[in-house]
């Protein structure tokens, strides 16, 4: 794990404290969930790219999208209420890696969003280059969070580890394990 800071470079070395390890232990069952519906998406285009087209596959994919969504969602809560807040006192909330990681939060749940929303009846995106355009929706969304997740792994994470105190990583500890 990356913890350790040595003439602005992270190092590989020190464990993460325990309320960054718990937000990057989530990071794991949101990635199986991430890849599974991204191969559901995928196979589903190439499935439609034949002419084949079963709505009850699309009614599968926005079942798995919401449930992953939910998981997300109370993820990235904790995120952006705890972390990002703690992290804005020790550099600019405007600008640099905690405006990056706003945004990629903003983007994935738009297109998240707009996935749900195209396919909130099931008679919508009948048509197969609709059902496709929603397909890629996710496909959009997984590279989005799988680039995220890892400058949180590996940028985000070690510094906070390297610059908030042990008052304040003993209060992200409490936030972030009662958010659970």
């Amino acid at each position: 794990m990356l913890s350790c800071h040595h003439n602005g470079q992270f190092i590989e070395g020190l464990p993460l404290s325990p309320g960054l390890q718990l937000l990057k232990n989530e990071h794991v069952a949101l990635n199986e969930q991430k890849k599974d519906i991204y191969d559901q998406a995928r196979g589903l285009i190439s499935s439609l790219s034949k002419g084949i087209y079963k709505i009850e596959e699309i009614i599968d994919l926005r079942d798995n999208v919401l449930s992953f969504f939910k998981e997300l969602h109370a993820h990235s809560e904790k995120e952006e209420e705890y972390l990002f807040n703690m992290m804005a006192v020790h550099m600019d909330r405007h600008s640099g890696p905690l405006v990056v990681m706003e945004l990629e939060h903003e983007e994935a749940k738009r297109l998240i969003n707009q996935f749900l929303g195209n396919t909130e009846h099931s008679t919508d995106g009948k048509e197969t280059s609709a059902a496709i355009e929603n397909c890629r929706l996710i496909i959009e969304a997984y590279h989005v969070l799988s680039s995220h997740f890892m400058k949180e792994e590996q940028v985000l994470f070690p510094m906070a580890e390297n610059v908030l105190s042990d008052d304040q990583k003993e209060d992200l500890w409490k936030h972030v394990a009662n958010a659970s």
